[in-house]
């Protein structure tokens, strides 16, 4: 009961302080937070929300930004883990296939993660590959809510989480830095070969950051490994089951799980990233880059003894159908590469053009206890875009661009296996105007033209500009937006309406695959792609002291033809069988207590309602009440500077029908509710800093190392509280 309600007190308390505005003091254009982290700067330039550089301020939809002072505040953690300590309703879950992420009531499918304002090949059941994101030579997070398809296409339907990396901006810059972190769990000490030495790894990483800049020439080179332990999750207290329906009889029916049961295996893994990026200014009007990356992971399972699979000789199942062992996943090997190149010409004063390639590949294969490998995926994206700038005065900049997109996978899980290459494009033409309307008042305006599903340039001519073909789920479509911006002396307010869209993923239209023996998931090569449109009114205020920013932001997003599987028989086949609503709230705020001192706070709300087929199915759930804290304080003194961070997240309760499938260790298939009880994590982190160049970080993760009592994929993933500590040197 204590924690349950320690955090609303906090957050009252929180909302108390707020209301101190501190003194005042200057901004110097350097970030959110400026060098010294005393004032809040809204005239720091974003640009993922106009695909333009714009002062925080003037941005027409509220974007939050993730600094590369509170990435290092925390430590060289996961991106995982930044994005849950700083956004209420981000939460991570691990289903039978990997990390699954869920954002304010939507899933992965819906937030589109971007790299330098581009996108990662690696889609897994919508998800990226989370590890491909290293987290040590990043300056910058932005968050733009709700939808942006106008700008970015399919996916950014819910966010965009777009990460920019760093640029040296002196002549030379130099970080090394190390991390050592304590297992998460022992579970193979008595065992020799060597995949199961791999299931003990300890949490840590290592990184290397090289930049430099002359002025004209710059070139940064980046490196990090990353290790972290598999454990594996077992309830504490016994899970009652209350049936609707059994399946197999057609009645109710009630059922114990016992805690020693089934429980929810945590992949390892060991990952690599390295990245090299030269840029170089001919002259004042024109400028070329070029950048290059390379990844590589293993990944590391339980083994066959220890995944809870169905067992022949064991499982009950329903009446004429065999159980069958699947293939155990021993480990996987991960690796891609991608490759960018832009140029920028500024013609004259009010004109400039953009032109950048990109390619992003990636590898999935599977390997057995021998060494035996089995490719499973080979996905790619290949994208050249050219952007134009214009602004005739100083009240009006207008965007027009052109992208061509091309997707590509080989995956074992279709009717002809991995030999068949299955390939999705799409055209578009995107345009938007910014009109500085009066002095405080401004208006953007855009529009998306998209061409979707041509296998090949005469089918695109076909399509776009001679007689369409006539074949489903192919065609155009059209997206538009619209927000209008106006700010007071301090006070920001906006109203914006943007329409999102996602075309089908190639595994939803092709995929076959059988998770347990008697339940096959087959694609839809018809499938409609998902239209969103979504509204919201926020408000934002910022103290005249530069120390006190608060914001409120309500919103609403109506889904439609939205895509998920329904059953037929022993058949889950995807269709566009959904109309889904989402209604939420969301505030945020952080003021200085005193200097060096910040308080910062966030919740959210979400509301969501499904109209469809009742056979529809979903496996991850979210809570409709999450919230974050964060308290951070910093000292400079004469030789050194000292740092703390304590950051918490809660995570409300959550009710919701959950689905059991025959197994070794579950005899019924059927239908029960779920209420999981809310909870909170807190992690802890403290570094000293030595005349700038030596920095020491220790901390805790999980500070009151709480564990789920009924594990599922729905409940949090954690071993309980482990510890770090990293050595930075910066040269």
């Amino acid at each position: 009961m204590m924690k349950k309600s320690l955090f609303p007190l906090i957050l009252f308390s929180t909302t108390v302080l707020f209301a101190y505005s501190g003194n005042d003091s200057k901004e110097n254009g350097t970030g959110v937070l400026n060098q010294t982290g005393d004032t809040i700067n809204m005239n720091d330039i974003v640009i993922t929300a106009t695909r333009t550089p714009k002062m925080l301020k003037d941005v027409p939809q509220l974007t939050r930004v993730i600094s590369r002072r509170d990435i290092e505040a925390m430590g060289d953690v996961r991106i995982e883990d930044i994005l849950q300590t700083e956004f209420a309703g981000a939460e991570f879950h691990q289903a039978g296939y990997g990390t699954s992420m869920s954002f304010q009531g939507l899933d992965a499918r819906y937030v589109l993660f971007l790299i330098d304002g581009e996108r990662m090949a690696g889609e897994t059941y919508g998800n990226i590959d989370f590890s491909k994101i290293a987290t040590n030579n990043i300056e910058r997070i932005e968050i733009v809510k709700g939808a942006s398809s106008v700008l970015y296409g399919s996916n950014a339907m819910g966010a965009i989480v777009n990460i920019i990396t760093r640029n040296p901006r002196k002549k030379a810059e130099i970080s090394v830095s190390g991390q050592y972190g304590g297992y998460n769990n022992r579970d193979y000490d008595k065992h020799n070969d060597k995949y199961s030495r791999k299931m003990d790894t300890p949490n840590s990483n290592a990184s290397l950051y090289a930049g430099f800049n002359t002025g004209r020439f710059s070139a940064v080179t980046d490196a990090s490994f990353q290790s972290f332990d598999a454990y594996k999750m077992m309830s504490t207290k016994d899970a009652e089951r209350h049936y609707i329906k059994n399946l197999m009889t057609g009645k109710p029916m009630d059922e114990i799980v016992m805690a020693n049961e089934g429980g929810l295996s945590i992949s390892g893994y060991q990952a690599l990233n390295i990245s090299q990026r030269f840029s170089y200014k001919f002259s004042d009007k024109v400028s070329a880059s070029i950048k290059g990356g390379y990844y590589w992971k293993n990944r590391y399972d339980f083994d066959e003894s220890e995944d809870g699979r169905i067992n022949p000789t064991t499982a009950v199942l329903p009446s004429g159908i065999s159980g069958t062992e699947n293939p155990v996943w021993n480990y996987e090997n991960n690796y891609g590469y991608n490759f960018s190149a832009q140029v920028n010409y500024k013609i004259n004063d009010k004109n400039q053009i953009g032109f950048s390639l990109f390619s992003d590949t990636y590898f999935r294969r599977e390997k057995d206890i021998t060494g035996n490998v089995t490719p499973k995926q080979r996905h790619s994206y290949f994208i050249p875009r050219v952007q134009w700038i214009n602004t005739p005065n100083k009240s009006n900049r207008i965007t027009v661009g052109m992208e061509l997109l091309q997707e590509k996978l080989k995956y074992d899980r279709t009717e002809t296996g991995y030999d068949t290459q299955y390939s999705f494009n799409s055209f578009a033409i995107y345009g938007q105007d910014e009109i500085q309307i009066t002095e405080r008042f401004s208006a953007v305006g855009g529009l998306r033209i998209e061409n979707y599903g041509f296998d090949d340039f005469v089918s695109f001519y076909e399509n776009f500009v001679g007689k369409p073909k006539a074949r489903i789920g192919d065609g155009l479509s059209v997206t538009p937006k619209a927000a209008l911006t106006y700010n007071f002396d301090r006070f920001t307010l906006r109203a914006n309406y943007s329409m999102g869209f996602r075309n089908p993923s190639l595994k939803e239209k092709y995929m076959v695959l059988q998770p347990i023996s008697f339940i096959t998931i087959k694609g839809n090569p018809n499938l409609d792609p998902e239209k969103n449109h979504y509204v919201s009114l926020s408000g934002e205020y910022t103290s005249q002291s530069n120390v006190f920013n608060t914001s409120l932001n309500v919103y609403a997003s109506f889904f439609r033809d939205k895509i998920d599987v329904f059953q037929v028989g022993q058949e889950l086949i995807y269709g566009n069988i959904q109309k889904s609503k989402i209604y939420g709230l969301e505030w945020t705020g952080q003021v200085r207590i005193i200097r060096g001192w910040w308080l910062r706070g966030n919740y959210s709300y979400v509301h969501q309602t499904n109209e469809g087929a009742s056979e529809a199915t979903q496996y991850i759930f979210t809570s409709p009440h999450t919230a974050t804290l964060q308290t951070n304080y910093s000292v400079v003194l004469k030789n050194y500077t000292l740092g703390f961070n304590l950051s918490g997240r809660y995570i409300g309760k959550k009710t919701y029908e959950d689905t059991s499938y025959p197994s070794a260790t579950n005899r019924i298939f059927g239908t029960y509710e779920v209420t999981l009880p809310a909870y909170t994590m807190w992690d802890l982190s403290a570094n000293i800093t030595f005349k700038k160049h030596i920095t020491l970080t220790a901390g805790a993760i999980n500070l009151f190392n709480y564990k789920p009592s009924i594990v599922s994929f729905n409940s949090a993933i954690t071993p309980g509280i482990t510890g770090f500590v990293q050595l930075t040197l910066n040269l």
